[in-house]
């Protein structure tokens, strides 16, 4: 059934962000920004493994080989290998003091494009950052407070939630950078739109931070409906399990209040998470 709930992870997070999954080894992976952890799972969340790493991962991205993921961090961008153990620093991310990357996805250009923030947000001062496949890095964009979602409604829009305002924002993107066209949709704050993802029709699957739902908006902005998480804080989500039908939710603790990754039952299928062919 629409909106049921398909697993749940007993263990939690502190800031469960970035999840993505893998339609090849059929995992689902995800990060704790606080905890300094990444995490894979299978389908139904029964069997969660975890790894420590020694610095904050924020964004995920899949690499060419099955098992290896790219992992955002504040020290650059990484690949990381599961099966190994070990990571490789691909290439430094440009950060202003007291900044830290924060969402990401691939776009079909074949770069990775993420978004930078303060460390602890007052001002629109973050960025929007291009890594081409062969790890050039060029900043797009100036002037985001909290960027978040990275969700592509063609294959030059980007749309993104500046969590910081509430709004998400349409971006035309090219070889010369990007700009803001218009705002799709807003929230009351403290209620922000935060991570999303898109399905088959085009819709804009939102997690909502401090709204304890995921929102379904249409491509123009038009709310839709909603799907109720157990949680408060949900942050980000993605399509995934066999037909691309469960919505995959991660959340961060309030108190006694989530963490958990959540496998929803969406009722339409999304797209594959994409993938970086960076060297």
């Amino acid at each position: 059934m629409p909106g049921s709930v398909i697993g749940m992870t007993t263990l939690r997070s502190e800031l469960g962000e970035g999840v993505i999954w893998d339609h090849r080894n059929k995992r689902v992976y995800w990060v704790d920004i606080l905890g300094k952890r990444l995490w894979k799972s299978d389908a139904r969340l029964c069997r969660p493994e975890s790894v420590s790493l020694p610095v904050h991962p924020t964004a995920l991205a899949l690499a060419r080989q099955e098992d290896q993921v790219f992992v955002v961090t504040d020290a650059g961008l990484f690949l990381y290998d599961w099966a190994q153990k070990v990571q490789r620093l691909v290439v430094s991310i440009p950060l202003p003091d007291e900044h830290r990357p924060n969402d990401a996805s691939v776009g079909a250009d074949g770069c990775l494009w993420l978004g930078t923030m303060q460390r602890s947000p007052t001002e629109r001062s973050g960025s929007v950052i291009r890594i081409s496949p062969k790890a050039r890095i060029d900043i797009v964009l100036h002037g985001i407070g909290i960027p978040n979602a990275f969700m592509w409604s063609r294959a030059s829009t980007l749309l993104i939630n500046d969590s910081l305002l509430g709004t998400l924002f349409e971006l035309e993107t090219g070889r010369q950078g990007a700009k803001i066209v218009r705002a799709v949709a807003s929230w009351k704050l403290p209620e922000a739109g935060d991570g999303g993802a898109v399905d088959v029709n085009g819709n804009l699957w939102v997690a909502v931070w401090e709204g304890s739902r995921v929102d379904c908006l249409s491509p123009d902005g038009t709310f839709l409906k909603s799907i109720t998480v157990p949680a408060e804080r949900v942050t980000s989500c993605c399509f995934g399990g066999e037909n691309l039908t469960t919505l995959y939710v991660s959340t961060a603790r309030k108190q006694s209040n989530g963490g958990q990754l959540i496998a929803l039952d969406a009722g339409v299928a999304g797209n594959h998470s994409g993938v970086f062919h960076c060297a």
